[in-house]
């Protein structure tokens, strides 16, 4: 009966250009694009699905969704937190709480805002 999923990794998260989204969490935090959903060319894109991992984040377009563009958040584990956070910096990512910053449980995160001003915590899982 009923239950909770073991694990919550696909939030969807709106963007003024699903396109210009797609290239910033793929240069940028090094998600793939598995599916994107661009039926007259790429800036037709409305909708993709971007994994890392394990992971995936959705993205929609915000007249799609009828929400504003960057107003999604979510907290994603990374293994690697040290190398992770180095690409991050050599991307030029602009960090919105500094990295390192302890929680109560004793990890590590930072977090980052996409172009479109979505919030993203990277948190380190524990003995990584």
């Amino acid at each position: 009966t009923g239950g909770l999923p073991d694990e919550v990794s696909s939030p969807v998260l709106t963007a003024r250009s699903v396109t210009d989204a797609v290239s910033w969490y793929r240069d940028v935090l090094d998600f793939k694009p598995s599916f994107v959903n661009a039926p007259n060319g790429p800036e037709s894109a409305f909708y993709a699905v971007l994994r890392a991992g394990s992971v995936s984040i959705q993205l929609a377009r915000d007249a799609e969704m009828q929400n504003s563009a960057g107003a999604g958040a979510c907290s994603l584990d990374v293994s690697n937190y040290t190398t992770f956070l180095e690409s991050c910096r050599a991307a030029g990512t602009h960090f919105r709480i500094e990295p390192g910053t302890p929680i109560p449980s004793g990890e590590r995160f930072f977090g980052v805002h996409d172009p479109d001003g979505n919030q993203l915590a990277f948190v380190e899982i524990p003995g990584d």
